[in-house]
């Protein structure tokens, strides 16, 4: 692929290898991302198959109904970006990549990947974990290594029974998947160029909000205005 648009924003060659946990609506758009992008150094574990009610919200096709996620990812993203990921139809091995995302979808999954696997272990330079639920999203960035980030993300996390179990129909939808993939792309990029990243983001389609903070200490929030 040619990159001439984009190769001053993106220097493909301080991006490291890149790691993602799971390939079901955020892992999926975060690697095609990553690779439309042009990284071409990506992991991708997930022991999952296709259902049909994955389709409207993953990056899948009708045809791919009952094929392992990974392995439909693998075709899909070599024939939209030219690029072979290396797939992994596993659970998560602990295997260390630079740059880690973790997609997963049950809360104590989270909790048991991060004591398990990326708690002060070295070899990852950056952690995100991104959530999400129907319209709303929320992205933790962490460095494994700090004592301060590793405290505040276990902040974050909680039990199954305190989960907010949304109605079926409200459960997910393809634009909030797309955008928290191509905003931990954006965030990839930046951390690897050593721009500003955040560290933590809220972000609702309804009612349109957003917050955030950075690595710089910056806080941010925008709300749409009512009429």
């Amino acid at each position: 692929m040619d990159f001439i648009r984009q190769w001053k924003m993106v220097d493909l060659s301080k991006i490291k290898a890149v790691g993602i946990i799971g390939a079901g609506s955020i892992g999926s758009w975060t690697a095609l991302s990553l690779a439309k992008m042009g990284v071409e150094d990506i992991t991708v574990w997930d022991f999952d198959t296709i259902e049909e009610h994955n389709g409207p919200n993953q990056m899948y096709k009708v045809e791919d109904d009952g094929r392992p996620k990974v392995e439909a990812l693998f075709d899909i993203i070599k024939e939209f970006a030219g690029t072979e990921i290396h797939c992994e139809c596993s659970k998560y091995d602990g295997t260390k990549k630079p740059l880690m995302i973790c997609g997963v979808d049950d809360i104590e999954v989270r909790r048991d990947i991060f004591e398990d696997y990326i708690d002060n272990k070295y070899g990852i330079d950056r952690y995100w974990d991104a959530r999400m639920g129907g319209e709303m999203a929320t992205i933790i960035s962490i460095n494994p290594k700090s004592m301060t980030d590793s405290k505040r993300y276990k902040e974050s996390l909680f039990t199954r029974e305190e989960t907010h179990e949304l109605p079926c129909g409200e459960r997910s939808v393809v634009y909030n998947n797309e955008w928290i993939g191509s905003f931990i792309a954006n965030q990839v990029k930046s951390f690897a160029m050593k721009d500003d990243i955040f560290t933590h983001v809220d972000f609702s389609w309804k009612p349109y909000e957003f917050s955030g903070s950075t690595l710089a200490g910056e806080f941010m929030f925008t709300k749409r205005r009512g009429k």
